[in-house]
């Protein structure tokens, strides 16, 4: 959810002797509460630990910013006569943030502490929501219509894709379009192992477009071109999503995929499902139709499970 906001600044400086950073770890200390009287019931402060809080963050200075109500906030924290400068922010679920703000070796290298003591200082901005945004637009609604297009030929069929988006989400097009070739002369390719709803099915995907559901063969056919042409995100995503929702009806169709393209974590999510959920699978026609050699290359993976 995106939402337009209004910051409210409060700033807040305080000293912190030398010998503190020599306190027992864990030992904390309480600036005091500082209302912010434009956000009802809101008030905030910072508790530090000089020496720091927890054996893991000892020799550092712990510092923490609490709010005694749930709000979104940025802070930038700092130490007088130095360069530092540490950014944060903090959701609205949460009441308090933590840092270690730097070392004690940093803080006595840094020039920070003068007289026998350091100065930190805090900046922080409240953020108090105004409207809430419609949703965000997709990329197709934001593209001019005279962008160029590359065409996809495919018999009688024409399928046009966003020349700029494609050549940057596929090496081998951005490869094939960067060079002296017919595709690049004509702007179109011509494509015979792919159907005009897969290519359609890729440009839906590549424009951020919701698509209608989708079978999984039909999923494995876009699959099949994001492989061809490198399309990776597009590739990782539909592989994930393919072994999370292995059933017995699509398994083996997941399989040919996973051992024709040599996908290694397809192969061991496969292997893994089939030596709890065999007994649902072996018994089919499509389990049956398996090509020997990866009907062999399953069962000794799904072996190999069974026996740890």
């Amino acid at each position: 959810m995106l939402l337009q906001i209004k910051l409210v600044t409060d700033s807040y400086s305080f000293e912190i002797p030398e010998r503190a950073l020599s306190r027992d770890n864990g030992a904390e200390l309480t600036t005091e509460m500082r209302p912010i009287t434009q956000i009802e019931g809101l008030e905030w402060c910072i508790e530090y630990s000089p020496a720091g809080l927890g054996i893991q963050r000892a020799g550092f200075l712990s510092v923490f910013i609490k709010v005694t109500k749930p709000i979104a906030f940025r802070y930038v924290f700092g130490v007088k006569n130095t360069a530092v400068k540490v950014r944060g922010a903090c959701s609205a679920g949460n009441l308090s943030s933590s840092f270690e703000l730097f070392s004690h070796d940093e803080l006595r290298n840094s020039g920070g502490i003068q007289d026998g003591k350091f100065v930190i200082t805090c900046d922080v901005e409240f953020e108090v929501p105004i409207a809430e945004f419609e949703e965000t637009p997709s990329i197709h609604e934001l593209l001019l219509e005279s962008c160029p297009q590359i065409a996809f030929v495919v018999g009688k069929d024409t399928v046009k894709m966003n020349k700029a988006i494609l050549t940057s989400v596929s090496s081998v097009f951005h490869a094939m379009f960067s060079h002296d070739m017919k595709e690049a002369r004509t702007d179109s390719v011509k494509v015979t192992d792919f159907d005009v709803k897969t290519i359609e099915n890729v440009n839906y995907f590549c424009l951020g477009i919701e698509l209608d559901d989708l079978t999984t063969n039909e999923s494995i056919q876009v699959l099949k071109f994001a492989d061809k042409y490198d399309i990776k995100g597009l590739q990782t995503y539909l592989e994930s999503f393919l072994v999370e929702n292995i059933t017995a009806d699509n398994f083996c169709d997941i399989v040919n995929y996973a051992w024709t393209h040599s996908r290694d974590f397809m192969k061991t999510k496969c292997a893994r499902y089939f030596s709890m959920y065999g007994e649902g699978v072996f018994l089919t026609s499509a389990f049956a139709d398996l090509e020997p050699t990866i009907m062999a290359s399953l069962v000794k993976a799904a072996v190999g499970f069974k026996s740890k």
